[in-house]
């Protein structure tokens, strides 16, 4: 009897670690190499000098590769792109930063879809654009032009510390900047028109910051959480000075909150581990480089609702991570996610609330389901989060290196996530692994009848446990 116990539970041990490895993916070894031959056709066609890619599930990372280098060049010194290249984040910043306020404040009710931008700031009204509300401005439906007008680090804005022939970094301009936003005109009728627009991140910029500076103890901000050069510079009663509130409310309850240590807004400029963006005789008149690349947050100081924060792959994570899986109690909740990331109105767009979406007509996630919320930025960054799978990827690169101009990336991104999407349907969908857990569930009846039920079990679990540990492992 004790020999057969122990043939059974030999045989069943086997059983179980190849049933497991085939729910886990581990029976073809090469399964992403079709993958990363695209990343390198990508580099090869100087669409990205390197790249950072993961994907992950609910289970943690599944894959996580760092490709190419900061440039182009020949150099035998250029930087290798690892999990700690820190990336200007861009427009990837609407969605880490602003719309998750968004979303933390309309959860706590300090603000509503239907609330009009006039009563935050009633002088906005001006030019016809009373009617705005935060919906239409999540939207980019508000009837806002795509950009300030004129920008703001042109000669013809007139802020003296956007004339320098290399400008500074600073928050002096942000009192004629406001000024400015406040007498935007409407480049269409409210609500008419999806245009993708910078200046309705902008704007809610200034509605956050004003409603964390009215809710400080609330919202447990201080004064010495805010930046004191944005401070000074501005003063904290002066037009703008909404930004210092702003940043600070991300910092504490988004960035923080997230464990996201490597990210923020006005990186140290000698980073090492930021790359290169293009060169830009224009404004700067030098290589960009360890400050953010879009004039109109360098112009206001390296703060902005639609740009300005930079991140790093293991940070990304943390935050996709905690939207799709929810592992805190303190962040935004599945019903809000829900309402955020759900397109709105396809008959206009394909955006949801912040948030773009896979939806008809889109596929800016390839072959990611129609439900897939997103967000591009114009650096060359991507996050994608597929709820119908469990899914998300994040892909960061410098695409504008050299040259802003040249937008080659584009099929790269579909291609990336398509593949993405027919390796996981292959080999971790729980659709593939339903016979699976079956039959691990009828050998565990099996072997409860023979006594060894508990023991395999434990192995198991013992074997999740390695399986949780080694995706872990891949983002250090």
């Amino acid at each position: 009897m004790m020999m057969t116990r122990k043939i059974f539970m030999m045989i069943m041990m086997l059983i179980l670690f190849i049933t497991f490895n085939e729910v886990n993916g581990q029976t073809n070894d090469h399964r992403w190499d079709n993958l990363e031959n695209i990343i390198n056709s990508g580099i090869a066609e100087k669409a990205f000098p390197g790249a950072v890619l993961l994907v992950a599930n609910k289970d943690g990372p599944i894959y996580s590769k760092a490709f190419g280098k900061f440039t182009y060049n020949d150099d035998e010194q250029r930087v290798m792109n690892t999990n700690t290249t820190k990336f200007d984040m861009a427009s990837v910043t609407k969605v880490i930063s602003t719309t998750s306020a968004v979303a933390l404040l309309y959860q706590k009710d300090l603000i509503s879809l239907h609330d009009s931008v006039v009563k935050y700031f009633p002088e906005f009204g001006v030019n016809g654009k009373s009617g705005i509300t935060i919906e239409n401005l999540l939207l980019h439906n508000s009837g806002l032009a795509p950009d300030p007008n004129p920008t703001y680090n042109t000669v013809e804005f007139n802020c003296s510390a956007t004339e320098i022939y290399h400008p500074p970094q600073v928050f002096t301009c942000s009192n004629k900047i406001f000024n400015s936003w406040l007498n935007e005109k409407l480049a269409h009728n409210i609500g008419e028109k999806y245009v993708y627009s910078d200046l309705s991140m902008i704007s809610l910029m200034y509605i956050i910051g004003q409603i964390v500076k009215k809710n400080m103890n609330l919202l447990q901000i201080s004064n010495d959480d805010l930046r004191s050069d944005c401070v000074s510079q501005i003063g904290l009663n002066a037009p703008g000075h909404e930004t210092c509130y702003f940043e600070a409310f991300v910092r504490k309850h988004v960035l923080e909150q997230l464990g996201m240590s490597n990210s923020g807004y006005i990186p140290n400029r000698y980073d090492v581990n930021i790359p290169p963006a293009w060169l830009d005789e224009v404004y700067h008149h030098d290589l960009i480089q360890g400050y953010v690349s879009d004039e109109n947050c360098y112009a206001q100081g390296g703060i902005s609702g639609h740009a300005g924060i930079f991140s790093t792959l293991p940070d990304v994570y943390n935050f996709m991570d905690e939207l799709m899986f929810r592992r805190r109690e303190n962040f935004i909740d599945s019903t809000t996610f829900s309402l955020f990331t759900s397109v709105k109105n396809t008959q206009q767009s394909s955006r949801a609330l912040g948030w773009d979406t896979n939806a008809e007509g889109n596929g800016s996630c390839g072959s990611l389901s129609k439900k897939t919320f997103l967000h591009l930025g114009f650096s060359g960054t991507q996050v994608c989060g597929d709820p119908e799978r469990n899914l998300f990827t994040i892909f960061l690169t410098n695409r504008v290196y050299p040259d802003k101009n040249v937008n080659k990336i584009g099929k790269y991104r579909n291609q990336v996530n398509s593949e993405v999407q027919a390796v996981y349907d292959k080999y971790y969908a729980s659709d593939n692994s339903t016979g699976v857990i079956i039959a691990i569930v009828v050998i565990l009846a099996i072997g409860l009848l023979c006594g060894v039920g508990v023991t395999i079990a434990g192995l198991y679990y013992k074997l999740r446990l390695e399986k949780r540990n080694e995706y872990a492992g891949l983002l250090k």
